[in-house]
């Protein structure tokens, strides 16, 4: 090549030597090759690719993790083209035919993620013309693989039909020589018989769009294929020798061939770009691996159609036995059997559903069609139609002159306009002409049949021979198209959107591989009937192709026929599960046999088949495993069952989050028996509990590798039910350290911290270094700053490495004088006054105590934490702002008319430009007032800590008494917390609310958030000698283990952050106080209050049952409830019950369909269970899709928390904002309902509101924000049609729109220790009651599981529990017949009999109202965290109240009637309701009597 070079290059070459090879390569600049004296070498992740000067050909490596060459995978690449020039002469180029390439690189953004595109340009080729060449190698970091694509530029009047990115002429070796060596031979389509083949590597062989080279015992694979499909057929082929060496390889655009189904050379694609498709190179440790990869890698080109929602296809289909002699007659008896028969023995997907397909010649007129589908709509059965989209059936000589159809302007169209030609000549193919896709005639016919169709009521489409439209033609309707694959794509396109105005199911049967999205599913083969052979055949398609339901939603294994026609009428038994087996693992059942006792035809055999059908469909294991909808692997890959290429494999396996499915199928008719190895199943010896073979129901004992015995044209299916638990250690929970920075007086100051420190640094405000200590891993310091004024900037670095934590303070004494507003601002709100003091600039804000006003607190300094221009850890304050100005404006939102008084902060001592602002909104006729901080600077604003309310000064709030209380409130209802009333005595952190009150004369203040869209926020006091508060804080930017957070809580950017509004109020009656705030929190966002059928009674499966619930247990209890509790009582004024099934509910989804079915009949309410935000168990979890066909991993959908998974309780937390969560939801909400189900049971959605690092919308910095992203979007699913009933199970309280009912305390059984703990959160949390329909007590269980039965009293205890919080419902075991050994039904019955028909108790809890704790300071142990014993409920007709005694003895007293809101003449009488004993009350109060460990409830009848 030097000898054509001018002298100039060779000077510029000689020139070149002299720059460094180290600029060369990272220069961006293009650099001509020709004066290059080195490779061009791009190395980048797991990939080298070399450009090698001397051959003028590329090199491709993969690469290991530490970056050194793995494999070379790819050598002597000379990328080739074929084109005509402009005066029309062919050319042939390559790599080696042009003078000069230049290299580049760029950043590239796709569908494929972020990445670098290396693109190498050759100009200049030896034949003269104005063309280059180009080939672009992408790689993206997160991919396993790269793509590389190859074009040629020039003139508009090139064409090209060959590019070949990869165009290798020169041998190399692959893998050392070894008979297990394969390619995978892809076929183009599914005609003519045609298989999938895996040649040795000896030999010359065509794969179509995809192939992998790979090792069998090893399995490391190369994949090779095109993921772009809209122009190009492409293909790989290759020549190989020595069963591992490569001679030649062509990876290339512009396939055509008879098996390609063409005529004529591929079609030409027009310049002035021509750009070969993209191609996938992938080596993978696993081939199988690989080739789902490229599935997935296809997909995100052009997403695959999911529109069916009515489940894996199981049914019918006409064509396999009847054919052409099928009848209306038939069809209607076979449905019949269908839904009287096999649907209740189990042969259906899990929404009940069933497809019946009929073919081609289906014998029925239009108004059988009609007649046939309405009869059944009415069995839950699907009808499917057959159609030819692309084919003229009009014999081999028809009058071309006949007119089809004619154009909007009166044009008429012939079948000569409409046929393709190739060579002038119409095409032939499979008995019919192909038709032209992009003709305006193919279109309309299709749009017209779809129409037709859907208006009969045909949901499902059998388009047949549908690769007629995809033969190469002369030319077409559409002049620029010039390829069959554009033709075809621009027909079926428009084809597909005619079926989704329908939600249309489109079934290709004859059909090509690619383009696959416009399909719900392909068949894998060509026809296939029943006996072994034809499950052989199918099985090759499956040993090949199964990675194509990644394409698909579902894989057709053709109409399974168990007892045939001719030959097929004598299929064996065997035969029969191994074809029936076939269609399990491909992922569709339906049958083909003529079931029709009274059908004529003379096709099949009805009785036998009926005699089989009983035998094999009917297995509901392996209809569970069919009902997956799943392709089932190879598990060797290179063991034909007959030693040659195009055989199937024996051995097929699928792994599930429950089950591993291994299948063998003997094609021979000799036994077939050996063993498998567990490491070639991906499963050890400790991930599994049982094997059991599910066509003889047969335990089988596995040791190291599973033993297989088949009979001969037989099947077997070994399923491994895997064993829970989690094989990665829980990460551990670190309390985030507090630090405290005091002045001891004067200029001193001593740091506490909670755990070790290293160094010390204080600054001034600009930044200056003051002083500096190193501490030696000490927790606490005293500094002595003797020349230091102002604030104080305190940097702390830890002895664990921790980034260092800026902390301020601020001490009156080292501060100089700032600049004075002129006066202060009193503003009235009602009975509170709120006094901005201008001297320290602080807030007062006090109630009118009657005589004088009293304070709700006093000395507030507004103060947040904010980073700005990447700087972090400042602290703003108004108390360190030099400037002051007070603004006000009149409001009018959600809480009513008002005026919001606004107070700027600005000149803060940090010098930066922000203010700092607090709000105090006051509005007419509210008893209460709001306020919020809001920080504002640039957009480089962050802040996770700002508090309306920061108290430092201590201030006495009652007068002492050991009354006096603080509300704890907590953040949720897990790991068994508690509420607690504290005595107004030491620390107490509460969220989102609080209530300091005084015990006897219930004043109290209320203090708390209302909106809950952004922040986590909480109410902190540190109080002394029951009455004085030492110092208070409400602020949003809580984080820590009661928060469920490991991570300080999230930053909200700027400009503008805003903490959460915060409600103030003082109450005569705290109670009232906190209903009123709970009312407040409505304003800002509503509650859902979508159920409108009653309070819930009914029964509730884990409390008893737990994990050995089962079907037959849930029917006893339904008609237990219906046949007994519900005549007698137990339900609610609708005369409604739910039935809710728990986790682990023992049933597969038909089940749950039926059981949802027996329940609507019964008249109640079928429940179900869901955890949208959790991905249990082990970590294996986290590499599997989150849910059946998503593009993600559950490892790209947990949060991380300090850069790994998070777990809490068990499962990893879900990101709320991910699309596959949302997927998983939507998914999970979708057959929730598809199988009947009105009330769901939500669980662990405080996996939602974890603090993570980041979160996939970018949008979202915190954990609420999150949450309410994801539980939107749940509840978006859940409100498509009815709404259902949301019960939150653990859950925080806040926010609370999501849910109907909340739990209102952890797990709660029946004995009387569970009674209280339940009653303790309806001590202090009776008012979320306001902004749920229902508080939920969880399940009330008479009669449990410990060998020491719960006793009379302890019943009457926790059903008053029930009727008390505003839910009832039960969970004993009253099936009488069950076997699990759960509870004790015989003696639970008894008890209901006893308990549960108490129709007064039943009213009282029927009001679905929580009671108010009567005092709200008597706590039955004297322990701030233990229940009160009397309950308050008032109704317009009665007053209850309600006295539960937990201890073992005998408990009396008396309650003045003052304090349950009585005078002695409001009332007419007093019952005991349990005793159903008429009670005498006194003007001087109720006196109570309750035997240990029981309760009672006292009804008064109100005047």
């Amino acid at each position: 090549m030097l000898g054509k070079l001018t002298l100039k290059r060779i000077a510029m070459k000689i020139d070149w030597i002299r720059i460094s090879k180290k600029m060369f390569i990272l220069s961006l600049w293009t650099v001509p090759m020709a004066v290059q004296a080195d490779d061009i070498v791009v190395t980048d992740g797991m990939w080298k690719v070399t450009y090698m000067e001397g051959e003028k050909a590329f090199r491709i490596n993969a690469l290991n993790e530490e970056g050194a060459a793995r494999k070379c995978v790819v050598n002597h690449s000379a990328s080739a083209a074929h084109y005509d020039n402009t005066e029309g002469e062919a050319r042939e180029v390559t790599t080696a035919s042009f003078a000069e390439v230049s290299y580049d690189e760029a950043a590239v953004d796709d569908e494929f993620g972020t990445g670098k595109c290396y693109t190498f340009t050759f100009s200049l080729p030896e034949n003269g013309d104005g063309v280059t060449m180009k080939q672009r190698f992408y790689i993206y970091s997160g991919q396993d693989y790269m793509l590389t694509d190859l074009s040629l530029e020039g003139d508009a009047a090139i064409r090209s039909n060959y590019l070949a990115p990869i165009s290798v002429g020169t041998a190399y070796t692959l893998y050392m020589s070894n008979d297990g060596n394969r390619m995978l031979k892809v076929p183009f389509d599914n005609d003519g018989f045609g298989r999938y083949g895996k040649y040795k590597m000896s030999g010359e062989v065509t794969s179509y769009e995809v192939s992998v080279l790979y090792e069998g015992s090893s399995r490391e694979g190369l994949v090779l294929g095109s993921v772009d499909h809209n122009l190009w057929k492409s293909a790989v082929s290759a020549n190989l020798s020595n069963n591992g060496g490569v001679n030649e390889l062509h990876v290339y655009s512009g396939a055509s061939t008879s098996e390609t189904r063409d005529v004529i050379p591929h079609g030409k694609v027009n310049g002035p770009v021509i750009t070969s498709a993209r191609m996938l190179i992938g080596y993978f440790d696993d081939w199988r691996t690989g080739m789902e990869t490229f599935a997935d890698a296809n997909n995100l080109v052009a997403p695959r159609t999911e529109s069916w929602t009515l489940g894996t296809p199981f049914g019918w289909q006409s064509w396999g036995v009847l054919a052409e002699k099928n009848s209306y007659a038939t069809d209607v008896e076979i449905s019949d059997y269908y839904h009287e028969v096999l649907v209740p023995g189990g042969f259906c997907n899990n929404q009940g559903n069933i497809v019946f397909s009929l073919d081609a010649g289906d014998g029925m007129s239009n108004t059988e069609h009609l007649n046939f589908i309405n009869q059944c709509k009415e069995k839950n059965q699907v009808v499917g139609c057959y159609s030819t989209p692309f084919s003229m059936w009009s014999g081999e000589n028809p009058n071309w002159d006949d007119v089809l159809g004619q154009a909007a302007d009166g044009t008429k169209w012939t079948r000569w306009d409409v046929v393709l030609k190739a060579d002038g000549k119409p095409i032939w193919y499979d008995g019919a002409y192909c038709m032209d896709p992009t003709h305006p005639y193919t279109k309309s016919a299709m749009a017209n049949f779809l129409r037709t169709q859907a208006t009969y009521g045909f949901k499902y489409v059998k388009m047949d021979f549908v690769n007629c439209g995809i033969v190469q033609a002369d030319s077409y309707y559409n002049p620029e198209v010039t390829t069959a694959v554009a033709a075809y794509n621009e027909g079926m396109d428009y084809i597909r959107r005619q079926m989704d105005k329908y939600a249309m199911f489109a079934a290709f049967s004859i059909a090509p591989l690619f383009p696959y999205q416009y399909a719900n599913s392909r068949r894998v083969a060509c026809d296939t009937w029943g006996s072994i052979g034809h499950s052989e055949y199918c099985m090759n398609a499956i040993s090949g192709g199964w990675w194509t339901d990644r394409l698909f939603q579902y894989n057709d294994p053709d109409h399974l026929v168990l007892i045939g026609t001719g030959d097929q009428l004598n299929n064996t038994i065997g035969e029969n599960r191994a074809r029936f087996t076939t269609g399990a693992v491909t992922g569709m059942l339906l049958v083909a046999d003529n079931f029709s006792l009274n059908d004529r035809s003379g096709r099949g055999w009805a009785e036998r088949s009926r005699e089989v059908a009983q035998t094999v469909m009917m297995n509901k294991d392996i209809n569970e495993m069919a009902d997956m909808g799943r392709s089932f692997k190879p598990v060797y890959g290179y063991k034909e069952y007959n030693g040659n290429y195009d055989g199937a494999e024996n051995f097929f396996m699928f792994d599930n989050d429950k089950y591993l499915y291994v299948a063998a199928f003997n094609y021979q008719e000799n036994e077939l028996s050996g063993s498998i190895p567990l490491e070639l199943l991906d499963i050890s010896s400790d991930a599994f509990s049982e094997v059991r073979e599910l066509w003889t129901n047969e335990l089988v004992k596995v040791d190291g590798s599973l033993p297989y015995s088949v009979p001969e044209k037989d099947v077997r299916v070994y399923r491994f039910k895997k064993t829970g638990g989690s094989g990665v250690k829980d990460m551990e929970n670190e309390a985030m350290a507090r630090t405290k920075v005091v002045p001891l007086g004067g200029k001193r100051l001593m740091v506490y911290s909670g755990k070790d420190m290293n160094r010390i640094e204080v600054y001034d405000m600009q930044g200056r270094l003051n002083g500096t200590r190193d501490l030696s891993g000490r927790t606490q310091v005293e500094l002595d700053l003797p020349h230091f004024n102002g604030m104080a900037l305190v940097r702390i670095h830890y002895a664990d490495g921790t980034k260092g934590v800026i902390c301020t303070m601020w001490c009156a004494c080292l501060f100089p004088a700032v600049a004075a507003m002129a006066e202060d601002v009193v503003i009235k709100a009602g009975d509170l006054r709120i006094t901005y003091v201008e001297n320290g600039k602080q807030f007062n804000v006090e109630y009118n105590g009657g005589k004088a006003y009293r304070p709700v607190f006093m000395g507030s300094v507004p103060e947040a934490t904010y980073d700005i221009h990447g700087k972090d850890g400042f602290r703003i304050s108004s108390a360190s702002c030099a400037e002051a100005d007070y603004q006000k404006r009149t409001v009018n939102d959600a809480f009513g008319k008002g005026t919001c008084h606004a107070f700027v902060f600005s000149s803060p001592a940090s010098g930066d430009d922000v203010t700092l602002t607090q709000e105090f909104y006051v509005y007419e006729g509210r008893d209460y007032v709001l306020t919020d901080v809001v920080l504002k600077g640039d957009a480089s604003l962050r802040s996770n800590y700002l508090a309306p309310v920061a108290v430092a000064t201590p201030y006495d709030l009652y007068a002492p008494a050991q009354t006096n209380r603080m509300l704890k409130v907590p953040f949720d209802n897990d790991g068994f917390v508690r509420y607690h009333k504290n005595r107004l005595t030491g620390d107490m952190t509460s969220y989102e609310v609080s209530a300091l009150y005084a015990g006897e004369s219930r004043r109290g203040i209320v203090l708390g958030s209302v909106e809950h869209n952004r922040w986590k926020s909480a109410v902190e006091v540190k109080a002394s000698g029951d009455s004085r508060v030492e110092a208070l804080k409400v602020f949003s930017g809580v984080s820590n283990q009661e928060t469920r957070d490991e991570l300080p809580h999230g930053k909200v950017r700027g400009p503008e952050v805003r903490s959460a509004l915060m409600f103030i109020g003082a109450f005569a009656d705290w109670r009232n106080g906190m209903e009123e705030y709970a009312r407040a929190n409505t304003l800002v966002q509503p509650m859902r209050k979508t159920w409108k059928r009653g309070t819930p009674f009914g029964w509730q499966s884990w409390g008893v049952m737990s994990d050995k619930n089962s079907y037959d247990v849930d029917v006893a209890v339904s008609e237990y409830f219906k046949e007994t509790l519900k005549p007698n009582g137990f339900c609610n004024s609708q005369g409604i019950n739910i039935m809710s099934i728990d986790a682990w509910d023992g049933m597969s989804s038909e089940q749950r369909t039926r059981f949802s079915e027996v329940v609507k009949k019964n008249g109640q309410v079928p429940g179900s269970y869901v955890t949208p935000f959790c991905l249990w168990w082990n970590e294996d979890m986290l590499y599997r899709k989150i849910c059946e066909g998503s593009q993600y991993t559950g490892y790209e959908c947990v949060i991380k928390v300090n850069g790994k998974p998070a777990k809490l309780d068990g499962a990893y937390c879900l990101d709320p904002t991910h699309p596959g969560t949302k997927e998983f939801i939507s998914r999970e909400v979708q057959n929730k309902k598809k199988e009947g189900f009105e009330y769901l049971k939500v669980d662990f959605t405080s996996n939602g509101m974890v603090q993570a690092d980041s979160y996939y919308n970018k949008d979202v910095t915190t954990a609420v924000e999150a949450y309410n992203e994801g539980f939107s979007h749940f509840i978006s699913e859940v409100d498509k049609g009815e709404p259902m009933f949301i019960a939150l199970s653990i859950a925080p309280i806040f926010p609370y729109q999501y849910g109907n009912s909340r739990r209102i305390a952890c797990d709660t059984w029946g004995k009387i220790g569970q009674s209280e703990y339940s009653l303790n959160a309806v001590s202090g949390g009776w008012w979320t009651n306001e902004f749920y329909q229902y508080n939920d007590p969880d399940h009330l269980v008479l009669v449990g599981n410990d060998a020491d039965k719960e006793t009379e009293g302890e019943n009457r205890a926790r059903i008053t529990n029930g009727a008390v919080s505003g839910m009832v419902l039960v969970s004993d075991n009253y099936s009488l017949e069950d076997k699990s050994g759960r509870g004790d039904a015989k003696l639970s019955r008894e008890r209901a009999q006893k308990i549960l028909m108490n129709k007064d108790v039943n009213e009282m809890a029927d009001f679905g109202r929580s009671a108010r704790p009567v005092y709200g300071y008597r706590e039955y142990n004297d322990k701030g965290d233990g229940a009160e014993n009397c309950f308050v409920l008032d109704t317009e007709k009665y007053l209850y109240v309600s006295v539960v005694n937990y201890k073992d003895n005998q408990i009396a007293g008396k309650v003045a009637l003052e304090r349950l809101g009585l005078s002695p003449s409001s009332f007419s009488s007093v019952k005991e309701l349990w005793s159903g004993d008429d009670v005498k009350v006194g003007k001087d109060g109720l006196s109570y009597t309750v035997p240990g460990k029981d309760a009672k409830i006292y009804r008064f009848l109100k005047k």
